[in-house]
């Protein structure tokens, strides 16, 4: 419809249009009759509590997700589980630490001060060398990559602060290797507030507004290195994303029994249950989906037949340590494309808090056998 108007008024036609994929939640569609609809504004407000983190930056953080768990354009699998692994490792022990240390370090020896230029780190070679995949990727709209490269660049930080050691320069009296490292480490900061703004707006201006920059981040300014000024002071350092307990994290994902399900309302009967085609099915080969983190996909026999199933098990189970093993498949489950991959059938697995578990039989079993 939109070209037709476009061609009746005499416009130009769009050069490119692009189609999103879906969300599917733990392999299945979203609807409302089946309840695992997922409301954007309660799920930030959830993180937000859960975290102790500002109600922006739990939208940043989602947003981090959605963008960094599934290529654009094509489906993907939502988890609560996979939404807060992601907050812990990529937020706050990556890009959290980077910033905190760094800062925090200035204040301890710089007098919370940025400290004097000198000869450009390894980090700015880096930067200069990230810069243009981050552009290349977002003019093709491949979001995740942009990001997978902004991360590379965010764990370069963190390992440049690991191997100059300011504090041990500092202990060693080294004052001008001390404030070439803790420029260069914040310097880098500032470029990652740049990369990110146009994904994560509120978590850019917080980490700007940390390093005392208090206007808006310009996109040319991620190519140069040495903007930051010298004895510019420094803001008091925060975490942006506080790390959440593992404890904690485990009692938000349990699941709460409604009072429908306490009063037998969520109860099936045993025709239902019985359309059920479960079987045991032997792994033949795995390997991991291109530029997707959780999916793995495998090639299982039932005995007569061979099939292809997707699982987003890859954080728990590596590729080779599958092939061979027994697990059980819901066979008769209808084809799905993720990825542009088809799954025919889903793995049963048990999951809690952190941890999933792939079901298999306790005795030797035949590929194909039912289970009842």
């Amino acid at each position: 419809l939109w070209p037709a108007m476009l061609l009746a008024l005499d416009l130009p036609l769009p050069r490119q249009v692009f189609g999103h994929g879906f969300w599917l939640i733990e392999g299945q569609k979203m609807s409302k009759s089946l309840g695992n609809v997922i409301h954007p504004v309660a799920l930030t407000q959830w993180l937000a509590e859960l975290a102790g983190a500002e109600r922006a930056i739990a939208v940043d953080a989602v947003r981090y997700y959605l963008f960094r768990e599934v290529p654009f354009g094509v489906d993907g699998d939502f988890s609560r589980a996979s939404l807060l692994q992601r907050f812990n490792s990529d937020l706050a022990n990556d890009l959290g630490n980077a910033l905190n240390r760094a800062l925090s370090l200035a204040h301890q020896h710089c007098g919370g001060r940025v400290p004097d230029r000198h000869r450009p780190a390894d980090l700015a070679a880096r930067a200069q060398e990230i810069h243009p995949r981050v552009e290349a990727a977002l003019l093709r709209l491949d979001l995740q990559q942009a990001l997978q490269a902004i991360w590379e660049f965010v764990a370069a930080i963190n390992k440049f602060l690991d191997d100059r050691a300011p504090w041990a320069l500092a202990r060693a009296g080294e004052r001008q290797a001390l404030g070439e490292a803790l420029y260069s480490a914040l310097e880098a900061a500032r470029i990652v507030s740049v990369w990110i703004a146009p994904f994560m707006p509120a978590t850019s201006a917080a980490m700007r507004a940390q390093l005392g920059l208090g206007d808006a981040p310009r996109w040319d300014e991620a190519a140069a290195w040495g903007l930051l000024t010298p004895a510019a002071p420094l803001a008091t350092p925060q975490p942006i994303f506080p790390r959440i307990d593992r404890k904690k994290m485990s009692e938000a994902l349990r699941p709460t029994p409604s009072p429908a399900s306490d009063a037998g309302g969520d109860r099936i009967a045993y025709d239902d249950f019985a359309r059920l085609d479960l079987r045991v099915a032997e792994v033949l080969a795995a390997d991991r989906v291109p530029n997707a983190d959780r999916l793995l996909r495998l090639r299982v026999s039932l005995g007569d037949e061979e099939r292809t199933v997707l699982a987003g098990i890859a954080p728990w189970y590596a590729p080779e340590d599958l092939i061979g093993r027994k697990v059980i498949l819901l066979a008769n489950l209808a084809p799905r494309k993720i990825r542009g991959i088809e799954s025919q059938g889903m793995l049963l697995a048990a999951e809690a808090g952190e941890v999933v578990s792939l079901l298999q039989p306790d005795q030797s079993l035949p590929a194909g056998a039912r289970v009842r």
